[in-house]
């Protein structure tokens, strides 16, 4: 038998506590006095109904270890709620005494102390650990991210990187890019996620040039209050970040969310930080752009050049052939052209290949594409354009061009232009398909220019 401790009192100052099963008595640590229990509470070797429900688990699961004999030691640490209602953090150690011959616990000598301090310090350290770790993966996704977009130099590949490398930063329902061209805010391409018929494409549009004015960020929590719409039409949250590169507005992006008051200023930090990836993509893919445009376009007609032929013509050529699509090639002389440089000098020369131009352009479609392909040789494209329409298109390129009034009128205008359709041949690529236009154009010549021939095979 052991005996009864001689200094209780003591003991107890310190925050321990005895528990006497057998003459069902309890005397309860100052701590636990302390949030205004009473040892009748603590009588049936169960702590009361007050543990935090997160720690409850936990802590029958310990001491059930102890109740069946499997252990004569008990620690846990968990939250227990005061007279007051307010949960405090406790950490408690008791040791059996003694057991019954059946197991059962008899007494108990125990240590409460509070370690509320402790926790705030760790829930402190670790919500600074979290925001850490927030931060390093915001920045690494924000690097990546940069990298990806700055790498692109396509215009039209680099938006769709940018939006789905915005969906890193933080949930949104619909997101649009907006670029400057010549002066005017330009929607460059937009992405949605939501069902809702109502949310899609809101009309920002003040808010956005607004944003690229004062290149600063804006919050709107509820675009349906901020747009005058009594509806649910547009109930969402609004935000507008610059995209600014050198101290110049470049464009801007915009998020919105289906749930209002959602953007926060929290929000604004990483938003800012890829924004400034996306000003500086879109600025190189601008410049690529206008270096690509400059490459492929001739200076003295403003027709397209070879190298456009080449870098299109090969896609519209496939496109065509995989959908089933036809796709009808010209290729076109302009006739005696070296007869009107060496009688009339190269400037009348090139008012010829000007209105040559004109008259191509103001017949052809914007999707079809005409190219000076050398001197006085021209090539087109025309796409969803079956034999007998292109040749309608031919008859009128020739009739307009031949209007044309000159100074040199005892020299006629004329063309030969030499027709290829897809469908009406097995052609491999296109090559060979601009190689039947060539072979037709040749017979035109034969038979004395100013004139049309298609290619039968």
């Amino acid at each position: 038998m052991v005996e009864p401790f001689r200094d209780i009192d003591r003991l107890l100052k310190a925050g321990y506590f005895v528990a006497d099963y057998r003459k069902d008595e309890v005397t309860l640590s100052r701590f636990m006095a302390g949030l205004g229990y009473s040892p009748q509470e603590f009588i049936p070797k169960v702590i009361p109904d007050s543990i935090h429900p997160a720690d409850r688990a936990t802590y029958d699961t310990l001491w059930a270890r102890v109740v069946d004999g499997r252990e004569d030691d008990f620690f846990a640490e968990y939250r227990i709620r005061n007279r007051r209602g307010n949960y405090r953090w406790v950490q408690t150690t008791c040791t059996v005494l003694e057991r019954s011959p059946s197991g059962e616990v008899l007494r108990l000598f125990g240590h409460d102390r509070d370690i509320g301090l402790r926790k705030q310090s760790e829930s402190l350290l670790h919500a600074r650990f979290l925001d850490l770790e927030r931060r390093y993966l915001m920045s690494e996704s924000l690097r990546i991210a940069g990298s990806v977009v700055t790498a692109s130099l396509d215009l039209d590949s680099t938006v769709p990187v940018i939006l789905e490398q915005a969906g890193t930063l933080f949930p949104f329902t619909g997101a649009r890019v907006w670029a400057y061209r010549d002066g005017v805010l330009e929607l460059l391409g937009q992405e949605e996620e939501t069902s809702s018929v109502d949310l899609f494409s809101p009309p920002t549009g003040p808010l956005v040039v607004r944003v690229a004015l004062e290149k600063t960020p804006l919050i709107i929590d509820n675009l349906a209050t901020r747009l005058g719409s009594s509806g649910q039409a547009h109930q969402a949250a609004w935000i507008g970040i610059p995209l600014v590169f050198q101290g110049v507005a470049r464009g801007v992006i915009e998020f919105w969310h289906e749930e209002t008051g959602f953007f926060r200023s929290e929000h604004v930090w990483p938003a800012m930080a890829f924004a400034d990836n996306v000003a500086v993509g879109l600025f190189n893919a601008r410049q690529y752009r206008a270096t690509q445009e400059a490459s492929e376009t001739d200076p003295l007609t403003g027709l397209a050049t070879r190298r456009k032929l080449e870098r299109v013509g090969p896609r519209l050529f496939v496109h065509a052939r995989e959908e089933g699509h036809d796709l009808t090639a010209f290729m076109i002389d302009l006739d005696r052209f070296k007869t009107i440089n060496d009688r009339f000098g190269h400037s009348q020369g090139d008012a010829v290949l000007r209105h040559f131009a004109q008259t191509c352009q103001s017949v052809l479609r914007k999707g079809d594409i005409i190219c000076r392909y050398g001197g006085d040789e021209f090539v087109a494209l025309l796409p969803h354009t079956a034999q007998d329409d292109a040749r309608m298109v031919a008859d009128r390129i020739i009739e307009l061009f031949k209007r044309g009034q000159f100074p040199i009128a005892e020299c006629k205008l004329s063309l030969s232009l030499g027709l290829a359709s897809l469908r009406q041949g097995d052609y491999e690529d296109l090559a060979a398909l601009l190689e039947a236009a060539d072979t037709a154009l040749y017979q035109v010549k034969e038979r004395g220019r100013d004139g049309i021939a298609v290619f039968q095979t």
